[in-house]
């Protein structure tokens, strides 16, 4: 990979296109923060001219890989490889904490530890919301570094695969698919995973939801590559077993990582899955929404990894216009990251703050009283925010609303 990253340095003129994109660079003003200059960073490490350093590490890990770098850059850069390789190179030399290592290498790897965990944080934050003990939670939740400002997350005692795990059979002759859930349904955004299965059954397809967990997408980007390797190939072996060769996902980074990253770590033969973010399933294989009328005025953000790593950016668009009662209107700059970036918001957050208050106000702009996005991460940062500026309104996926016509 050393070689790689010198070549890919090598390729890039300096032009400064990722410059005008970069929504860190835009809060930040330094050339440190911005792709042309992580990539010189990482280049510089590699060759050993650049000790690691805690330094380094800051402006490695505060790039929030919404590839919109790439999507303007005229050679067509891979940043994501540059800094998923010199993160990893970052990792071999300095520690992480050991909150982060625990949660990384026991939690999110391990599903069964992963679902026990969000069990027991559903139950405490219910306990302490009805004693008051607010204040002592978000003390506790500092030390995994969410910050006291958040909206308190709202995990749930149950899982999703303990409630909706198995087959559920759509009647007459149908498709088949597996809904891969990802983290935030299954630990917290339940209602999502429910409205999926609703859509799909609901337009002649039989869902199946295996027993998996983590997808593996916060391990990859950290640089964990061996340990998001081994993630892929339980969870490939889980799929397999399943005997069906569509998965269909809510999430366009569990999307990104099933489909694109798995082959990068793998190898190209690893799978034969077809995978498709629900919006692409349902505009491909057609829809009809239900007649219940959902009247709400409505803009969409895109994600970054479901638009630019996906290719999925028309779809959700054509759903929303398609439900009754829906007005929908385009906001500007749509495809702007909110600042989520997962695990960057957590590290990052006043940082993550101060970018999504230009996606804030663009969606205020709008008038709209409901955000959709397609993308579980940026709908719980984005929720954050309306908590944090008291914006009262709405913010769903799209098959949330579609789900609502079949009531």
């Amino acid at each position: 990979m050393r070689e790689s990253l010198i070549k890919q340095t090598n390729v890039c003129s300096k032009c400064g296109k990722c410059r005008s994109v970069c929504p860190t660079f835009a809060e930040e003003n330094n050339e440190l923060a911005v792709a042309r200059g992580r990539i010189h960073l990482a280049c510089a490490s590699a060759m050993g001219d650049l000790p690691v350093s805690a330094r380094l590490k800051t402006q490695i890990t505060s790039c929030l890989v919404c590839m919109r770098c790439k999507e303007h850059c005229p050679n067509n850069i891979d940043i994501e490889d540059i800094i998923v390789e010199a993160r990893r190179k970052i990792k071999d030399s300095l520690d992480d904490s050991y909150i982060e290592s625990f949660i990384m290498k026991f939690l999110v790897s391990k599903r069964r530890p992963l679902f026990l965990a969000a069990k027991m944080m559903g139950l405490s934050t219910k306990a302490i919301r009805v004693s008051g003990l607010e204040g002592l939670y978000r003390n506790a939740l500092a030390l995994i570094s969410v910050d006291k400002k958040r909206k308190l997350p709202s995990f749930q005692s149950k899982n999703f695969q303990t409630l909706f795990g198995g087959e559920h059979t759509a009647p007459g002759n149908t498709r088949k698919v597996l809904y891969f859930p990802g983290c935030s349904v299954t630990l917290s955004l339940l209602h999502l995973g429910s409205a999926t299965i609703k859509a799909l059954m609901r337009n002649n397809t039989t869902v199946t939801v295996p027993e998996i967990g983590c997808c593996g997408m916060p391990v990859y980007i950290s640089g964990n590559i061996e340990l998001a390797q081994k993630i892929a190939l339980e969870n490939i072996a889980i799929l397999k077993e399943r005997g069906c060769d569509t998965i269909v996902t809510s999430c366009g980074s569990c999307g990104h990582m099933l489909k694109n990253v798995y082959k990068k770590l793998l190898g190209d033969t690893v799978h034969s899955f077809r995978v498709l973010d629900i919006s692409e399933y349902l505009a491909e294989t057609g829809f009809v929404p239900g007649p219940a009328a959902v009247e709400k005025t409505v803009t969409y953000h895109d994600p970054c990894h479901l638009r630019r790593a996906m290719k999925v950016y028309e779809q959700p668009r054509m759903l929303l216009k398609s439900i009754p009662g829906i007005n929908y209107v385009e906001m500007e700059s749509p495809d702007t990251c909110c600042g989520s970036g997962g695990s960057f918001s957590l590290k990052y957050y006043d940082l993550s703050q101060k970018i999504r208050e230009h996606k804030l106000h663009m969606f205020l702009r709008t008038k709209a009283g409901t955000l959709a996005t397609g993308c579980p991460a940026c709908i719980m940062h984005l929720d954050d925010g309306f908590y944090g500026q008291k914006i009262s309104a709405s913010i769903v996926h799209p098959i949330e609303l579609l789900a609502k016509t079949y009531e």
